[in-house]
């Protein structure tokens, strides 16, 4: 099998995490109004939090995220999958289903 490039990877990754059952509660908190998370654990830098703007927004009119959806506007043409995974890395699997979970309940 030939070696996975950058975005297969994410792409791999990413899918195989979506497919275990999200755990409510667990993850990363939301962010306050400064970039921080609401637990004072994290803090996002700009382009993070632009991108966590992004992804509020396709879930409020969504109501979900999943991989495939990296590939349209607004993700599409600032990276995509492989953009969003560069900056939260194995984080974001975590970061998109608890969004899902505290924006559309």
């Amino acid at each position: 099998m030939p070696a996975l490039n950058p975005e297969q990877r994410a792409r791999q990754q990413i899918g195989e995490q979506f497919a275990a059952p999200a755990k409510r509660g667990s993850g990363v908190p939301l962010l306050n109004q400064e970039g921080r998370s609401r637990d004072g654990s994290a803090t996002f830098t700009p382009e993070q939090h632009a991108w966590l703007g992004l992804i509020r927004d396709h879930i409020a009119t969504s109501l979900s995220i999943g991989p495939e959806d990296f590939e349209y506007t607004p993700f599409g043409e600032r990276g995509g999958l492989g953009k969003a995974h560069q900056l939260f890395g194995e984080q974001l699997p975590t970061i998109l289903n608890e969004l899902d979970l505290k924006l559309v309940a």
